[in-house]
């Protein structure tokens, strides 16, 4: 596979400062997670943490990525942004060929209702 491997639980899509927050690593808006035993107590883990704190969904993973967390490096890949959707910023970055889905973060609703 070329961007997983069969350690491989998670792959999400890398962000760039997209939403509220500290976080620029990841955009936990587009997660596959892989079933197994290890993904669920991750899951269980980064849940808790966000219940109990005040960073959002991103900021708590990416600091439990940072600190290699049940060895979370180990696990997780981050995909190169537009790989499955489009460029945040840009939804029309490339032709349907290439671009399966249209990011619409951050784009006014004039054209979200086209």
């Amino acid at each position: 596979a070329r961007h997983a491997s069969p350690e491989t639980r998670l792959l999400i899509s890398h962000g760039e400062l997209i939403g509220p927050g500290s976080s620029s690593l990841f955009n936990s808006g587009f997660v596959l997670f892989r079933r197994h035993a290890w993904t669920l107590k991750l899951v269980e883990r980064w849940l808790k943490e966000l219940e109990m704190g005040t960073e959002n969904d991103q900021e708590v993973l990416e600091r439990l990525y940072r600190a290699n967390e049940l060895d979370l490096k180990k696990h997780l890949v981050v995909l190169p942004q537009g790989l499955f959707y489009s460029d945040i910023g840009d939804p029309i970055a490339g032709p349907p060929r290439t671009q399966h889905l249209v990011h619409l973060a951050g784009i006014p609703a004039g054209v979200r209702a086209g």
